[in-house]
Formats: C-alpha cells, structure tokens, sequence
C-alpha cells in the first residue's frame, strides 16, 4: 500500500497520543509500511515551527525518501532471534550430557587444586596420584575443579612469584605434562587459572585431552549403557561459609538446586564431605576438595589445619546398584578406589552383584 497520506498520518498521532511506536503500529493495521522514526520525521515536517514554513502538503518528493536509520522494529526482530540462539549455546555451554560408552561401574578420581607450580605443593604426591588415571585402571578417569597453576597478577600478589622457585616455563612444563598423563573427564577452571586470559596453556592442552572443561562450573549428566543418569555439578566453589563443616557449600547447593546428585568443589584448601536426600529420594553428595598445597601461609592466618585425606577421593558409580545407597560411594584414598573399582568391574564382568 502507498503511504498514508497526511491526514491519516496526523489522525494516528493524535489517537496515540504523540507515541511514535503507537502510532507506527496502529498505521500497520490499516495496511501502512512505516516505521517509528518515519512516523515522528514526517510529523514533524507536517508542524510549522514559524511563520511562513511549509508543511509536507506544499511539496511531494518524486519517488520514496530512503533513511539512513536502522528501524527500531527491525532492530528488535533481529536481537530476539541473537538472543535466542545465544541462550540456547549458553544452556548447552552450562548443562552437558554426555554417554558413557563403558558399560558397568566406573570411577571419578577428584583432584583437589593442584597449585602445580607453588613451592608447598606436594608435587611428587600429585604425579603419584596421576599414575592412577593414565589408563592402567580401566574406567577409571581423572576430574579437577581448578587452580592448576598460581599465575600471581596484581602488584601484592605478584610479589609472591619473588619467592617462588618455580618459573612460568617450568609450570608450563609440568602443567603439560600433568594433562597428557591423565584420562580426564571434567575440568573446571579456578580463579588463579582465569587470571591467564584468553592466552591459556590449559585451554590449549584441554581441548585435546578433556572431555568437557568449563570456566569455574559446569553440570554434566552422564548416561549409561543401561540408561541410568547421574547428574553431577562441578565447580571451584559454591557459595556458603560455616565454622562448623568445609562441606557447607556444595551442601547448600544441592539442598537449593536439587538437581544433581554430587556437588563437588574445591578453593578453599580445606576437605570435607557429608551426603542427603532429594525430596524425590535421590541422595546427594556434597564434597569440598582439599588441596595438594600443603603448606600455605594464608592457610596459617585463617587457622586451616592442612589435610591431605580430600586431594583425590574417588567416586565409584554402579549404573546397576539396586539402591541409592550403593549407587555412588567413596574412597578417600585414590589407591583403594582403584582396587575397589577392579573388583567391581570383575564382579560384573562374571555376572555378579556389584553392590557394596
């Protein structure tokens, strides 16, 4: 249809009330193509603003007037459909199902952060625990919630790269060395990895040896051969603080969220686990991760005594457990998890109960 001639135009002004977008629509309805901005620019023409001015009825341009403006309308039509597709990459970024391909019980060895470059890091500890996830175990896989290297930015912070023996490219080296000695599964990021950037050697490495690895959190569903899914969320820390229990965060978690059965985190340098129920009958199990930076002076201002019982617990997970109770269970000493989890799998294998 042509354009509104301007008496029609000034009518749906004046019965919106001066709201360009109003009246751009209500034109719309009857049949007109035009935009807000067209709306008030043409109104505006149409007003004298002093004596002896010309309104639009004095002269008619040959042919359509093109605006350089990009159309309100057009404009929210375009990010409606940005957005909605960035929601769904986030979603998808956040919330991960993966398939496990082995059938029958497997294990998650947890690594509590590494701090793989910090002089009272027991790196000797941390390779021998590694040993444990280089595929000598199988179904047996490695998962870290962060702080894989110090990266010490700021003027007060850095100050403590001063007394670090450590240098970056040997960090790198070890940190290299670490990624390509494990099965990984999950890898999250710390706030000390965050401080690298977009720059990062973890990213890097992550990309060939990590299933999924996420910026500070991430939930996963993995779903059996059988179809059994365990829901598990992981981050470098949950929000929540007691004096009486470390594990008080990932605890809060799990009562607020309710939709995993293990929250696992770590960042706080110190161990502690406990477990519940979901109203639907599903147990929880809460865990916060100790680290294998034994000696720490901030650990010593905060009165934190170092324990090493939580820098790589295992989590065995049966798809065939015939209860909640059997279905994820732990030990604290990765060593004992790898025996558990072959003779699990043995069991099996030969057609056997794998409860515990």
């Amino acid at each position: 249809m042509t354009s509104p001639s301007p008496e029609v135009l000034q009518n749906a002004v004046v019965l919106s009330n001066n709201n360009w977008s109003a009246a751009a629509r209500l034109l719309s309805e009857q049949g007109f193509t035009i935009g807000r901005d067209t709306v008030r620019r043409r109104y505006e023409k149409m007003t004298p603003t002093e004596e002896g001015s010309h309104t639009e009825t004095d002269f008619e341009f040959a042919e359509k007037q093109l605006s350089g403006e990009v159309d309100v309308d057009t404009i929210l039509a375009r990010r409606k459909v940005d957005f909605d597709k960035k929601l769904k990459a986030f979603e998808q970024h956040r919330h991960v199902r993966i398939k496990v391909k082995m059938d029958g019980p497997i294990g998650l060895g947890w690594f509590g952060d590494p701090h793989i470059d910090d002089d009272g890091t027991d790196v000797n500890l941390l390779f021998e625990h590694a040993k444990l996830f280089d595929g000598r175990n199988p179904g047996l896989y490695g998962n870290c919630v962060g702080d894989f290297r110090n990266l010490w930015i700021g003027a007060k912070l850095m100050k403590k790269h001063a007394h670090q023996s450590t240098t970056a490219a040997q960090a790198a080296a070890l940190l290299t060395e670490l990624m390509n000695m494990i099965q990984w599964l999950i890898v999250v990021k710390g706030n000390h990895d965050c401080w690298a950037g977009d720059d990062d050697l973890l990213d890097w490495l992550s990309e060939k040896t990590t299933k999924v690895m996420r910026a500070t959190r991430v939930m996963v569903d993995l779903v059996f051969p059988n179809g059994k899914e365990v829901e598990l969320y992981v981050a470098h820390t949950f929000k929540g603080s007691s004096m009486w229990s470390s594990a008080y965060g990932p605890a809060r978690k799990a009562q607020t969220h309710r939709g995993c059965r293990m929250y696992i985190c770590g960042h706080l340098h110190e161990g502690a686990y406990t477990h519940g129920f979901h109203p639907d009958g599903r147990m929880w199990h809460a865990m916060r991760l100790g680290s294998y930076k034994y000696i720490d002076d901030y650990v010593e201002v905060l009165d934190i005594e170092p324990v090493q019982t939580y820098v790589c617990p295992v989590s065995i997970i049966n798809p065939y457990a015939s209860s909640e109770n059997s279905l994820i269970t732990w030990d604290l000493d990765p060593y004992e998890g790898a025996e558990r989890l072959a003779w699990m799998r043995k069991r099996w294998e030969m057609g056997k109960s794998t409860d515990t």
